[in-house]
């Protein structure tokens, strides 16, 4: 099973990320919560394994976003 993580609010993209066969699909409107997000699934599932999407927004958010993410995630 893939694991991966939509971080955006495009509703579009959500749907057709639902149409994935094989994966599970969570979503986050934010980085925070992207953590959350990540920490409880890999609780459930057993795996650390995930690939997080990110929705493109301003430079600056992005980064701060990305570094948050490495820093708090194995």
């Amino acid at each position: 099973m893939i694991n991966i993580v939509f971080l955006g609010t495009n509703t579009a993209l959500k749907e057709r990320l639902n149409l994935i066969p094989g994966s599970s699909i969570m979503f986050a409107t934010n980085y925070k919560e992207a953590i959350r997000v990540c920490k409880m699934a890999a609780q459930v599932n057993g795996n650390n394994h995930m690939v997080i999407l990110y929705e493109k927004q301003s430079i600056n958010e992005d980064i701060t976003a990305i570094t948050y993410l490495r820093k708090h995630l194995p």
